[in-house]
């Protein structure tokens, strides 16, 4: 192939992954505001719509991070990126948290205020901390060309990041429920992040057809133990009867639930047709990338539903 055929082939290859990656910060806010209508009045205050952006990035760079199980390398440009997206918006959560608590706009919030947040907000610090911790190791990681430390230290770290605010975040009823959420919140960033990290750093056909059959077979178990710890989770905070739909917390349970179904259905039809076709060298990398997105889009659309219903009350 001629090199400037090479070339616009490449250009709009990464013109497109932008695009169809593009929309996945979109699709998790298109989720909060569907948990803000359907929780109103008791629906999740200003802070969520940072959180999103917490929940989104931490994802993916857990993803990234373990990549290399999979059998790929995640780009670093990417891991620094998102760390440093998410430590902005890990500060503004803290930022807005502290003006709700103080009942001033976010305007007025004064620096004695915020410390006093941050230090009344643990597992967004931890959060913070992590995240601060990841740009770090991609700065030093760039400068000397060749990470000194492996990168799956750093999904380990984002798995950290998650797990705290998870379990700070949601309103406990029972003992055993931080153990229920985050093993929930990590199950589903293993299984979303890596899925995105995919999309954004694999590139050719055989690339697909390392990592797509690995994480196949690792996939089930995530799903699995996501959506036992989910519906426990549910039952504990609303039990078997009429809170699932009489109130705002449990018609987002129930709407999060749905697009958990919708999303099991189209990976089993992938498990089924993408990954022999993968195998059998039947799709393109382009290919793959779509039905990649697809997924990563409407997982994102979950994501945005489980970060507003962090911040909602189980009992409204």
């Amino acid at each position: 192939m001629p090199a400037n055929v090479a070339g616009n082939n490449a250009a709009l290859t990464v013109r497109r992954r932008a695009t169809l990656l593009g929309a996945a910060f979109p699709a998790a806010f298109a989720g909060l505001l569907a948990c803000w209508w359907l929780a109103d009045p008791t629906g999740p205050g200003l802070a969520s719509t940072a959180a999103v952006v917490t929940l989104v990035a931490g994802v993916t760079l857990v993803g990234l991070g373990l990549l290399p199980l999979l059998g790929a390398q995640p780009s670093l440009a990417a891991i620094a990126g998102l760390a440093l997206l998410w430590l902005i918006a890990d500060v503004v959560v803290i930022w807005f948290d502290v003006a709700a608590r103080a009942g001033t706009g976010v305007g007025s919030v004064r620096v004695e205020e915020f410390v006093d947040g941050v230090t009344s907000s643990p597992g967004e610090v931890i959060s913070g901390i992590v995240a601060l911790a990841i740009v770090m190791w991609a700065v030093i990681a760039r400068r000397a060309g060749e990470p000194a430390v492996p990168v799956t230290v750093v999904g380990a770290l984002a798995g950290l990041g998650i797990a705290a605010p998870a379990a700070t975040g949601h309103a406990v009823t029972h003992s055993v429920e931080p153990v229920l959420v985050v093993a929930h919140a990590l199950c589903a960033a293993w299984w979303c992040g890596s899925l995105a990290a995919m999309a954004i750093s694999v590139t050719s056909r055989n690339g697909w057809r390392t990592v797509l059959p690995a994480f196949s077979r690792y996939a089930p178990i995530a799903v699995g133990i996501l959506a036992i710890t989910g519906l426990a989770s549910g039952a504990i905070e609303l039990g078997l009867g009429s809170g699932w739909w009489a109130t705002g917390y449990g018609r987002v349970m129930l709407a999060k639930t749905l697009g958990l179904a919708v999303l099991l259905g189209i990976a089993a039809w992938h498990r089924r047709r993408w990954v022999p076709d993968v195998g059998a060298r039947r799709r393109t990398a382009e290919q793959s990338l779509r039905s990649a997105a697809v997924e990563v889009v409407l997982m994102c659309v979950v994501l945005g539903l489980a970060a507003g219903l962090a911040s909602t009350s189980p009992l409204g």
